[in-house]
């Protein structure tokens, strides 16, 4: 997965594999127990990698939907990102093959999301802002000092 890492920022993740332990999950156990995670924060690249071993039965939701993993990230400005899985690959071993490294895949669907916040939802404020803003207060401080000097 890819998102832009200049407009949201990785907080968080929880992967929903196995079944057993996660109902919207996908993969049944007995799991191989090599998963592979990879997070690059920096980048905005998310990789996984996992799998069932036999006996494992397949998975498939009454809806037809699954979710692998549900991830969360912290709005830094306001823009766009793309949420981007860049790919995916569902397979099963076929019972028979010659080859231990023969598979039938799985058709499925990639679905890409995006985020995209208004402009006005995270305020920005220049430094120049700032600056009048302290000016306008100290001012405004020191008429009232100097006002209250001259009635006394």
């Amino acid at each position: 997965m890819e998102w832009n890492p200049s407009v949201i920022r990785y907080m968080n993740h929880t992967v929903t594999i196995p079944v057993e332990a996660n109902p919207e999950g996908i993969l049944h156990e007995p799991l191989l127990g090599s998963r592979i995670e990879e997070i690059d924060a920096e980048a905005g690249t998310y990789t996984i990698v996992d799998s069932s071993r036999h006996p494992a039965e397949a998975f498939n939701q009454a809806n037809g939907s699954a979710t692998v993993f549900t991830m969360t990230f912290m709005v830094l400005k306001p823009g766009f990102s793309d949420l981007k899985i860049t790919k995916s690959d569902l397979a099963i071993p076929y019972a028979y093959a010659e080859y231990a490294e023969a598979r039938a895949e799985i058709p499925h669907w990639r679905l890409h999301g995006s985020f995209q916040t208004p402009r006005s939802i995270i305020p920005e404020f220049s430094i120049q802002f700032s600056s009048l803003l302290f000016i306008t207060t100290t001012l405004l401080a020191t008429i009232i000092h100097k006002r209250k000097r001259t009635l006394r």
